[in-house]
C-alpha cells in the first residue's frame, strides 16, 4: 500500500459530508510523495516534450529519473561520442607520423592492437542496447511494438554487435565493415529534434523528387542538343587522353578553324560526359571553360548555355529551394503541433494528478476521479514544483507566475503558469535605472551628455576611425607598421588605447555599476579593451622609450613576443568594432537572427554531420587505395591541365576517414569538384560518378537549402516582431517590451508557435484515456 494512502479516512470524509468546499483539504493526506512525484515526472516530460505513456509505480519512476537524469544523459551522450571518432582510429588510421594526407608525403600510420577498438566498440553498444532495454522496460512492450525508432535501434544494435564480433573472429582482417556506416543512426535516433528533421524531410522528398526530376530531364535534353550542336567531327587514327570530366578521349579529338585540337573540345564529344559536363556546368564549378570551345568558333553558341543556366540554375534550382521551404514548413508546423500536444499532454496528466484522487491496489497505476468544476490548490502545486528538475532561474519564473494566481487552480491557468517557463519574465529584462545626481548641476550635466545616444554614436566613430587609419598604415607600409619598434601604428593605438579606457570609466560612472553590467555589449567591449590595455601595456615596458622617444628603431623578429603583442592589439582594436552593431537596429536584427539560427541549426547540422559520416565510410569502402602517387612527381606539366594529377590534389582522396571528410566538404562547396568526378571515374568506373552526384543532390540541394528555410523563417519571424515594436512605439504602448522583444532567442518551438493550433480539452482528455498506466472515472 502506498504510504500516506488511508481509505478509512477517506470513507469517514465521505459519510460525514464533508466536500472540498466544506474544508480546507489536508494536502499531506491527498498528496503523498508518490503523488507528487508522478505529477512532477509528467511535469519535466511535458518540458522536454517527452511521452507521458511510461509506467508510473514507484520502482519504475525511481529508475526512469535515474535514467534521465543529467549525469545519465551525459554518459549516453560520450558513448555514442566515444563510437563515432573510433573511425579516425580504425584501420585505416587518420593518425599518421607527418600529419598529412598527402599520398606523395606518406607518413607511418599508427595501427592500434587487434581487439582494443573492437573492445571500445562492443562496450558502447552495450551501453546502447541497455538504453534500449530501459525505454523497452518504461513504456512495455506493446508500445515498443508499434515504436519503428526503437526496433530499428534493437537491429542496429544486435547487428553491430554481431559484425564487430565477426572482425575479432577474422583477427580484424575483414575490410568491409558494415556497422560503421550505421553509427550515424545513433546520432539521429537520440535527437527527438533530428527525428522531426528526418520525419519531415522524408515526407518533403517526394516533392522534391518531383522537381528533381523536372531538373534530370531539362539536363538530358539539353545534352542531347549538345551533341548535335557542338562536337566537330574527329581526326582518323587519333589517341586518347583525359579532359578532365570523366573519360578518355583522343589526343586530337577535333579540329577547329585554325587547324588545333584540344581537350575542351570533347565536352559534348559523347552522352555521358555531355551530361556530367552540364550537371557540373549547374554548380558553375566549370564556367565558362565549357562554354569557350564553342563560343571560340560561334559567338550564337553562348546563347545556349545562357538559356541552359537561365533555366537550371535560376528557375528551376530556386524553385527546389521554395518547395523545400514551403513543403518542410507545413511538415514541421505539424511536427511542432504534436511537440505542442506533448506539452500540454503532460501539464494536463499532472493537474489531473493532483487532483481528488484514489489508488487501486490491484495494480500499480492510479485511477483519477475528474470534476471538471474543480481545481487543484496552488499549495499542491507549490510541492511538486521543488521535484521538478528544471533551472533555479526557471523555477523563479513559475513561482512568479503562480503567485498571481487564486488558490484554485485550474487545468487552463497551470499551463499558463508552465508557459512561463523559457520566457524571461519583466523583471529579468528590466535594465536598472540610471543614478542620477542633480544635487550636483555640473556632475548632472556631465551624466546627460554620457548617456545621451550621440556619445555613443562618436564612441562608435573613435573606433571606426582607428580601425580606418590601421588600414591606410598597414595598405601604405605594412611591413614598418609590424616589423619596427617606432612607427605611426604604435603611437596611434596607444593614444586610442588611452581615449578607451577614460570613455570605458566614464559610461561606468554615469550609467551606474548595476545598469552598466546588465548589457552584455558593454561588458564583452570592456573584456576585449581589458586585454588590450594589458597587452599595450606589456608592449610598452619593453619598446616605450623607442615608440615616443627615440627616432630609431628596432626590429622585431617574428618569433619574437613582441611582434605577436602587435598583431594582438590590432586583432583587438578590429574586434571593438561589435560595438557598432546595436547601434545599427537594421543589422543588430540580422546579429539576433544569426544566433537564433546557431542555436536551432544543431538538429539539422547533426543530420549533416551523419550525412559526412556515412559517405565518408561508404566513400572509404569504395575508393580506399584507388589512388596512387609515381614515385617521380616533378613532372606535373605531363599530365593534362586541370586534372587531379596536374593540380596536385594528392592530399585529397578517401584512404583515411580524416582526409574523405575533406574530400566531401570540397564537393559540397562545389569548385573544382568536376575533378574528383573525373579522378574516380578514370581510377575505378564511370559509375563511380554516382556517389558523388548523390552526395551533391543530399548536401547541397537538399541539406544546404533545408538551412535556407530555417533561415528564412527564423529572420521573417524576428522582422514581423520588430515591426510589431515599432508600431508599439509609435502607439507609446506600455508592453511592448514584452509581447514583442526581439532581442530574447527564439527557439524551433517558438518560431512556429503563432502558427500551431492549440489542442482541445477533448483532445486532451480522449488521450489520456488511452494511456494504459493512467485510469480515469467518470471521464
Amino acid at each position: 500500500m502506498t504510504s500516506g494512502f488511508q481509505p478509512s479516512r477517506l470513507l469517514s470524509s465521505q459519510r460525514n459530508g464533508l466536500t472540498d468546499s466544506d474544508s480546507q483539504p489536508d494536502l499531506d493526506f491527498m498528496y503523498d510523495k508518490n503523488t507528487i512525484n508522478q505529477a512532477a515526472i509528467f511535469i519535466e516530460d511535458a518540458i522536454k516534450y517527452r511521452s507521458i505513456f511510461h509506467k508510473i509505480d514507484d520502482s519504475s519512476l525511481k529508475l526512469y529519473r535515474f535514467f534521465y537524469s543529467k549525469t545519465v544523459q551525459w554518459g549516453i551522450h560520450c558513448t555514442v561520442f566515444l563510437i563515432h571518432i573510433l573511425a579516425f582510429f580504425e584501420r585505416p588510421s587518420s593518425i599518421t607520423s607527418n600529419w598529412s594526407s598527402d599520398l606523395t608525403k606518406v607518413g607511418h600510420r599508427w595501427v592500434a592492437p587487434c581487439g582494443l577498438l573492437q573492445a571500445v566498440e562492443l562496450l558502447c553498444l552495450m551501453v546502447l542496447l541497455l538504453e534500449q532495454l530501459l525505454k523497452t522496460h518504461f513504456i512495455g512492450w506493446k508500445r515498443v511494438k508499434t515504436s519503428k525508432w526503437i526496433i530499428a535501434a534493437y537491429i542496429v544494435c544486435m547487428f553491430s554487435i554481431s559484425d564487430c564480433l565477426v572482425s575479432v573472429f577474422l583477427q580484424c582482417s575483414n575490410k568491409v565493415r558494415v556497422r560503421r556506416m550505421l553509427r550515424p543512426f545513433f546520432v539521429i535516433q537520440r535527437s527527438t529534434m533530428m527525428k522531426k528533421v528526418w520525419n519531415c524531410l522524408r515526407r518533403t522528398f517526394p516533392d522534391i523528387a518531383s522537381v528533381l526530376l523536372l531538373l534530370l530531364a531539362h539536363l538530358y535534353f539539353f545534352t542531347l542538343f549538345g551533341m548535335l550542336l557542338f562536337p566537330t567531327p574527329r581526326l582518323p587514327g587519333a589517341g586518347a587522353v583525359s579532359n578532365g570530366t570523366g573519360h578518355s578521349l583522343p589526343d586530337n579529338s577535333s579540329i577547329s578553324s585554325s587547324g588545333n585540337q584540344t581537350i575542351e573540345d570533347e565536352y559534348f564529344r559523347s552522352f555521358n560526359t555531355s551530361f556530367i559536363s552540364l550537371l557540373v556546368l549547374l554548380t558553375t564549378a566549370n564556367n565558362p571553360d565549357v562554354m569557350m570551345p564553342a563560343y571560340k568558333e560561334n559567338r550564337f553558341s553562348a546563347l545556349y548555355f545562357i538559356v541552359f543556366l537561365m533555366i537550371g540554375l535560376y528557375c528551376l534550382m530556386n524553385m527546389l529551394t521554395a518547395v523545400i521551404y514551403n513543403q518542410f514548413r507545413g511538415y514541421f508546423k505539424a511536427s511542432m503541433t504534436s511537440s505542442l500536444f506533448r506539452r500540454r499532454l503532460g501539464i494536463r496528466a499532472a493537474f489531473e494528478m493532483l487532483r481528488n484522487r484514489q489508488l487501486l491496489l490491484e495494480r500499480v497505476s492510479v485511477s483519477v476521479q475528474i470534476q471538471s468544476d474543480t481545481g487543484v490548490p496552488k499549495q499542491a502545486v507549490l510541492s511538486t514544483l521543488p521535484k521538478v528538475r528544471i533551472s533555479e532561474a526557471a523555477r523563479c519564473r513559475v513561482q512568479s507566475a503562480l503567485s498571481s494566481f487564486p488558490e484554485y487552480i485550474t487545468s487552463d491557468q497551470l499551463q499558463e503558469i508552465f508557459d512561463s517557463y523559457n520566457k524571461k519574465s519583466s523583471a529579468d529584462s528590466q535594465v536598472p535605472p540610471i543614478p542620477w545626481l542633480p544635487e550636483n548641476t555640473v556632475l548632472f550635466k556631465l551624466q546627460r551628455i554620457l548617456v545621451h545616444p550621440m556619445f555613443g554614436y562618436f564612441g562608435c566613430g573613435v573606433v571606426l576611425s582607428n580601425v580606418i587609419a590601421i588600414s591606410v598604415l598597414f595598405s601604405t607600409q605594412y611591413d614598418k607598421s609590424l616589423e619596427s619598434s617606432h612607427s605611426a601604428i604604435h603611437m596611434m593605438n596607444v593614444c586610442f588605447a588611452c581615449y578607451y579606457v577614460l570613455e570605458k570609466m566614464l559610461l561606468m560612472w554615469a550609467n551606474g555599476k548595476k545598469r552598466f553590467i546588465k548589457s552584455k555589449a558593454e561588458l564583452f567591449d570592456t573584456v576585449i579593451l581589458f586585454a588590450l590595455v594589458i597587452l599595450e601595456v606589456v608592449f610598452l615596458s619593453r619598446y616605450g622609450s623607442e615608440v615616443f622617444l627615440s627616432t630609431s628603431s628596432s626590429s622585431l623578429d617574428s618569433t619574437h613576443l613582441a611582434w605577436q603583442l602587435v598583431k594582438t592589439i590590432n586583432l583587438l582594436i578590429i574586434l571593438r568594432l561589435i560595438r557598432l552593431l546595436p547601434q545599427i537596429q537594421r543589422m543588430y536584427l540580422v546579429v539576433i537572427s544569426m544566433l537564433d539560427i546557431a542555436r536551432n541549426l544543431a538538429p539539422f547540422g547533426g543530420l549533416l554531420l551523419a550525412l559526412y559520416y556515412l559517405f565518408a565510410i561508404l566513400g572509404m569502402e569504395l575508393f580506399e587505395g584507388k589512388i596512387v602517387a609515381p614515385s617521380n612527381t616533378t613532372g606535373e606539366s605531363e599530365y593534362s591541365c586541370g586534372t587531379y594529377e596536374q593540380l596536385g590534389y594528392w592530399a585529397n582522396n578517401f584512404d583515411d576517414f580524416a582526409a574523405a571528410l575533406v574530400v566531401l566538404w570540397n564537393i559540397m562547396v562545389v569548385n573544382n569538384w568536376h575533378v574528383f568526378l573525373d579522378v574516380y571515374s578514370r581510377k575505378v568506373s564511370p559509375w563511380s560518378q554516382l556517389y558523388f552526384i548523390v552526395f551533391w543532390i543530399l548536401s547541397v540541394i537538399v541539406s544546404v537549402n533545408l538551412f535556407t528555410a530555417i533561415i528564412l523563417e527564423n529572420f521573417i519571424m524576428r522582422w514581423d516582431r520588430h515591426q510589431l515594436r515599432l508600431r508599439a512605439l509609435k502607439d507609446r504602448s506600455t508592453s511592448f517590451t514584452s509581447t514583442y522583444s526581439t532581442t530574447n532567442p527564439l527557439s524551433v518551438h517558438e518560431m512556429f508557435r503563432p502558427d500551431v493550433e492549440e489542442p482541445s480539452e477533448d483532445e486532451l482528455l480522449a488521450e489520456l484515456q488511452n494511456n494504459e498506466y493512467i485510469y480515469f472515472q467518470n471521464l
